[in-house]
């Protein structure tokens, strides 16, 4: 078997949900390239409503995106909100900078929609965060209630699965 030097997945905040691919990925030293770094654009502080998205937007189709769950989801962007504000940047640099500081093996991708989001993502760069901020934000994410899940159930069984060992 040719050795496995990337593999693509959405990064959750959640640690839980990090652990076995992360150490997995160290363990066979195998960058992880992360997507939909931002919660689908939650994280960035600027959606305050499902209504918000225009009638083709798939955000109105995957679960945490329900008004009743939006709803819910918006107090944890808030809790990041207040750690931004206290930082002096966006939400979504620090939630970038953040992520950067977990792990040396993830390759954030962050989507984009305009060059002054792009910006703005570059902008994490600039974000210093001390290890106990650091492990603040985890304490605070880790005792969120995230409502539903990135995708309708169907799809979430194949996301964080662990695969079967291979004969040799």
């Amino acid at each position: 078997m040719e050795a496995l030097v990337q593999l693509k997945k959405p990064f959750a905040l959640n640690k839980t949900a990090q652990l076995n691919l992360l150490g997995t990925a160290k363990g066979l030293g195998t960058a992880v390239v992360a997507y939909s770094l931002l919660g689908r654009g939650m994280l960035s502080g600027t959606i305050k409503f499902p209504s918000d998205f225009r009638p083709t937007d798939l955000r109105k189709y995957l679960p945490r995106f329900f008004t009743e769950n939006f709803l819910n989801n918006l107090e944890t962007v808030e809790t990041i909100a207040a750690f931004a504000r206290r930082k002096g940047c966006a939400p979504s640099q620090l939630t970038l900078a953040w992520l950067l500081k977990q792990d040396e093996s993830v390759i954030p991708i962050p989507g984009t929609t305009s060059v002054e989001r792009l910006k703005e993502n570059f902008g994490a760069l600039s974000v210093s965060l001390s290890d106990e901020e650091s492990a603040e934000i985890r304490r605070a994410v880790e005792a969120a209630e995230i409502a539903r899940g990135r995708y309708p159930e169907s799809v979430m069984a194949d996301m964080y699965a662990d695969t079967p060992v291979l004969a040799a």
